[in-house]
């Protein structure tokens, strides 16, 4: 199975865990891999890719209920455009690290031939450090290669709980800089 990394930096936000991806995710090796990165993070970029044969996509840019946006806040993804957003996305897995999409967009995915769909129903909260930043993101990498090694929603659910214990105890071990605040917003992601 390939990935489709779909990720935006255009502002403080973005930025931050764009590094933080690209420092977790380029360790995922293994899988076909195609990249739209900073600016070329564009609904039509994406357009041209669509036929292409990647299974997942894995997002990084601002989110809203009903809308997933790239590079300088452009939609991407959103339930006004159903046909559009539903020929780019049909049987295909999506997995948005993007505030609130999966309060209304998800599901609308989900409806419009998508065959899974993974996203936050709040928003998105960062790390108080790059360093803590990337153990956030750890738990997205779990994800992501558990839907590429084709594991189904129990196992891949099973090893995302794992993990999110694994990085919750090297946040709250005595030797960790992670402040107080950081474990809550963790625990809330």
């Amino acid at each position: 199975m390939e990935v489709l990394f779909f990720e935006t930096n255009h502002d403080g936000a973005t930025k931050q865990v764009y590094t933080a991806r690209r420092n977790v995710f380029h360790k995922m090796g293994a899988f076909g891999e195609f990249h739209l990165f900073g600016s070329a993070a564009s609904a039509s970029n994406l357009l041209g890719l669509t036929k292409s044969s990647w299974q997942l996509f894995s997002g990084l840019g601002h989110g809203h209920p009903d809308e997933f946006r790239g590079y300088n806040d452009q939609p991407v993804a959103n339930v006004a455009d159903a046909p559009g957003t539903s020929a780019r996305f049909s049987e295909k897995f999506v997995h948005l690290y993007s505030c609130n999409t999966a309060k209304l967009l998800g599901p609308e995915m989900i409806k419009w031939a998508a065959k899974a769909f993974i996203g936050y129903n709040d928003y998105v909260t960062l790390a108080s450090t790059a360093a803590l930043e990337e153990q956030f993101i750890a738990l997205s990498k779990e994800v992501d290669r558990s839907i590429l090694a084709g594991d189904n929603h129990t196992v891949t659910k099973t090893k995302a709980d794992a993990e999110y214990q694994r990085v919750r105890a090297l946040l709250t071990a005595p030797v960790s800089s992670a402040t107080p605040g950081d474990v809550a917003a963790f625990d809330l992601n």
